[in-house]
């Protein structure tokens, strides 16, 4: 699925702005905060920059007359060439720029945080995010012409980054091209899409003791039976159960609850299964898929990337005929972590693993090296822990795969075409960017020893470990029900009582929350939650109420004040956060200055929709 089906499939107008196309390389703070001292007039390599912009370059004649105004379809892919900017030359195309937002917003799955974290949705585009995203894609073309004009382009240091990307590219351009037309399987898409939308409808009745489950559990094998029974035990308050079950997403589910029920259908019962509350047994009541245009792309996203795997695989193998002898037989018998010969010898081992018509074979010696290149700490430690030989034929299958493609990425003259040039120059253009925010614009920045301090005196609250907590907790479906509790615990009502026995509790496995003795992080908590917690004391309840509606009683069992964290401890945090932020606004007025004298030339006037 491309880019621009994946951004039309999660939401009907454009998602927020966001851009990161150029990233500048990571800067370190310097022991007095400030940026590297360079010769006047030159950066660290010698080459020549400028102090400040001179006089604006000479502009490039556009011809006058009539012009047209054109409506093009933001997401066609028949107007993706259409230039939307030029920037010295340097055009920059519809098709970038729905890119630029889509790779930035494409749906993907999340993991879920702490309690009660949930993933911020992306937010509906304005015509103004348009304009924020060309405006960026602009800046960075201008910073890179200037970096041009500064020879930085003719730095060995660039041409050599841009060198290993070239092969990269070539491959991965190689890579498009054999899956190009490939479409994803629907039953994949279906099955990737439930499994992650699934909702279930369970009931279930709680008992304190495992042989109180056991005993249960054939009594509740069918449906009719585990009504029937789980009736009964509740109304003898020897279990605790949910009369009136509700959909609930497969993430709320505790992962023992999951494993349960992940084989059941309607109608079926698992066996006890263990939860921090006790021993439940659960009844399927329903399974349903809601429809979620996100989850859809994403499970299309997955198994489109599946069918591409596959094909990729076929052409490795396809090409392994064509071209390459294998020495199976040495690549079974090889022992990198053997006392002899030795891993040194091995590394200098000129054995041939595998001839490639028309290139160097693949020795000993090569994929010794690549496998050196999977551990950064030498190969004392991975030998000594058998850890090399089990990375031994995926790392040979990979260096024989590049060859392979990159040979037949050449044999088939993709380095001439016109989507790899368009990739390589993309690169080039994030590489001279970088290169000229370290040269041009950190050389500029300075941050003293009193500026941090300032800043630490301002923001003290960002640089002090959080109160830890420890709770407790009675879940209800609805707020009356929690304060009926807590006014119940207030008049002296015990808790463990009231585990029991109270209205409109949530079974464990339909909880929003989960707290049960465990101890969180005051940032983990949800906010409304944090702040009511800040003012309790030990032993002391809170209520607080879920978006999903349900109520809870809080009990503070234990907390652990917040601690101010040292200026010397948060010392090189805020060096880095102060000179960051001064880069910024440093790279920020060079760009002001840059696009007067360059040549920029915006082709949108509108923006509709």
């Amino acid at each position: 699925m491309t880019t621009r089906a994946v951004l039309a499939a999660v939401l009907a107008s454009l998602p927020a702005w966001a851009f990161s196309a150029a990233p500048a390389a990571a800067t370190k703070v310097p022991p007095a905060a400030t940026a590297p001292k360079t010769d006047a007039g030159k950066g660290d390599s010698g080459v020549a920059k400028k102090s400040a912009p001179t006089a604006p370059a000479k502009k490039t004649a556009e011809p006058e007359g009539v012009s047209a105004l054109l409506k093009v379809p933001f997401l066609s892919p028949r107007f993706a060439s259409t230039p939307v900017a030029v920037v010295d030359g340097d055009v920059i195309t519809m098709g970038q720029l729905v890119d630029t937002l889509a790779l930035e917003h494409a749906p993907r799955s999340h993991e879920e945080g702490e309690a009660g974290e949930e993933a911020a949705p992306s937010a509906p585009a304005s015509r103004s995010d348009f304009t924020r995203v060309l405006e960026r894609l602009i800046d960075t073309r201008v910073v890179a012409s200037e970096a041009r004009d500064m020879g930085i382009d003719d730095l060995p240091q660039l041409k050599e980054e841009l060198a290993k990307y070239e092969e990269t590219a070539l491959r991965k351009v190689f890579e498009q091209t054999i899956s190009k037309d490939v479409k994803a399987d629907p039953a994949a898409v279906e099955k990737i899409f439930k499994d992650s939308v699934r909702e279930w409808k369970l009931r279930s009745i709680v008992l304190d003791k495992e042989e109180d489950a056991k005993a249960v559990a054939p009594l509740v094998r069918d449906a009719k039976a585990f009504e029937e029974t789980a009736k009964r035990l509740v109304a003898e308050k020897k279990a605790r159960g949910n009369e009136e079950p509700a959909f609930v997403p497969e993430s709320k589910l505790l992962p023992e609850i999951e494993m349960a029920v992940a084989s059941l259908t309607p109608g079926q019962v698992s066996p006890p299964v263990k939860i921090p509350s006790g021993w439940t047994v659960i009844k399927v009541v329903d399974v349903r898929y809601p429809e979620d245009p996100e989850a859809r792309a994403i499970a299309e996203e997955r198994a489109l990337a599946t069918k591409r795997r596959e094909l990729v695989i076929k052409a490795y193998e396809a090409l392994a005929k064509k071209y390459a002898t294998v020495d199976e037989k040495l690549i079974d018998r090889l022992d990198y972590e053997a006392k002899k010969p030795g891993w040194n010898a091995l590394y200098k081992d000129k054995r041939v693993l595998a001839k490639i018509r028309g290139e160097a074979p693949i020795t000993v010696g090569d994929l010794a090296a690549g496998i050196s290149l999977k551990f950064f700490h030498g190969m004392e430690g991975p030998i000594r822990a058998n850890q090399v030989n089990i990375v031994k034929r995926q790392t040979f299958e990979g260096m024989l795969m590049r060859r392979l493609f990159k040979k037949e990425a050449l044999a088939q003259k993709l380095d001439q075409s016109e989507e790899y040039k368009a990739v390589v120059a993309e690169y080039e253009t994030s590489l001279l960017f970088g290169m000229f925010v370290q040269r041009a614009v950190v050389p500029s920045v300075k941050v003293t020893e009193g500026e941090l301090m300032d800043y630490y005196e301002k923001h003290k609250a960002e640089f002090s470990t959080p109160a830890f907590y420890r709770l407790d907790a009675l879940a209800f479906r609805n707020g009356k029900a929690a304060q009926a509790a807590l006014d119940k615990i207030k008049s002296g009502t015990d808790l463990k009582w009231l585990k029991s026995n109270a209205a409109d509790l949530v079974p464990a496995e339909e909880r929003d929350l989960d707290f049960g003795g465990t101890i969180y992080s005051a940032k983990g908590l949800p906010e409304e939650l944090a702040k009511l917690l800040a003012s309790a004391k030990k032993g002391e309840f809170r209520l607080y109420s879920t978006k999903g509606g349900q109520a809870y009683v809080v009990q503070l069992l234990d907390v652990t004040p917040a601690k101010e964290q040292p200026y010397k401890e948060s010392r090189e945090t805020i060096g880095k956060k102060v000179f960051a932020s001064r880069v910024e606004a440093a790279l920020k007025e060079w760009v002001a200055k840059l696009r007067k004298e360059h040549d920029v030339k915006v082709y949108i006037t509108r923006v509709d929709g």
